[in-house]
């Protein structure tokens, strides 16, 4: 079996610090596709990780496990090669209501 490593990676940052995670263009079949990586893509998988760290989303389980709500404040992403530039990011606006 081959794998194939994603073209780019999205780095998060919440309450502990920066997290990375795989970021993949298109769909496969156990892969979410996320699109190009532009501003508007990292603001919709920023919000969409807010979301699922709520008590009632997919990831609750793991907000409940560190004893707080998981609010992703930022979020950029990367070429994944050894410079890593940055191709996209968002920000959370200073007050945002989750």
């Amino acid at each position: 079996m081959n794998t194939i490593t994603p073209r780019y990676f999205a780095a998060y940052r919440d309450q502990s610090g920066w997290h990375d995670i795989s970021w993949n263009v298109r769909a496969s079949a156990n892969q979410t596709g996320h699109g190009y990586p532009t501003e508007a893509n990292a603001e919709k998988l920023r919000k969409s990780l807010n979301n699922s760290f709520q008590p009632s989303g997919v990831n609750g389980h793991v907000s409940r496990a560190v004893g707080y709500v998981i609010h992703v404040s930022a979020i950029r992403v990367c070429r994944n090669i050894p410079s890593q530039p940055v191709v996209a990011e968002s920000k959370a606006p200073m007050f945002e209501v989750v």
